[in-house]
Protein backbone atom coordinates (compact mmCIF):
# COMPACT_ATOMS: atom_id res chain seq x y z
CA UNK A 1 0.00 0.00 0.00
CA UNK A 2 1.71 3.18 -1.18
CA UNK A 3 -0.37 5.32 1.16
CA UNK A 4 1.73 4.15 4.10
CA UNK A 5 4.76 5.71 2.44
CA UNK A 6 3.45 9.25 2.82
CA UNK A 7 4.75 11.47 5.59
CA UNK A 8 2.59 13.16 8.24
CA UNK A 9 1.72 16.13 6.00
CA UNK A 10 0.46 13.80 3.30
CA UNK A 11 3.21 14.74 0.86
CA UNK A 12 4.96 12.06 -1.12
CA UNK A 13 8.26 10.98 0.36
CA UNK A 14 11.37 11.73 -1.68
CA UNK A 15 12.06 8.06 -2.35
CA UNK A 16 8.55 7.56 -3.65
CA UNK A 17 8.86 10.65 -5.89
CA UNK A 18 12.09 9.26 -7.30
CA UNK A 19 10.44 5.89 -7.88
CA UNK A 20 7.51 7.47 -9.72
CA UNK A 21 9.94 9.49 -11.84
CA UNK A 22 11.82 6.27 -12.61
CA UNK A 23 8.58 4.65 -13.76
CA UNK A 24 7.84 7.62 -16.05
CA UNK A 25 11.30 7.37 -17.60
CA UNK A 26 10.96 3.61 -18.08
CA UNK A 27 7.53 4.04 -19.64
CA UNK A 28 8.77 6.73 -22.02
CA UNK A 29 11.66 4.54 -23.14
CA UNK A 30 9.36 1.83 -24.48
Amino acid sequence: NLNCRQNDTGELTDDLKEYLEYLRIEDASQ
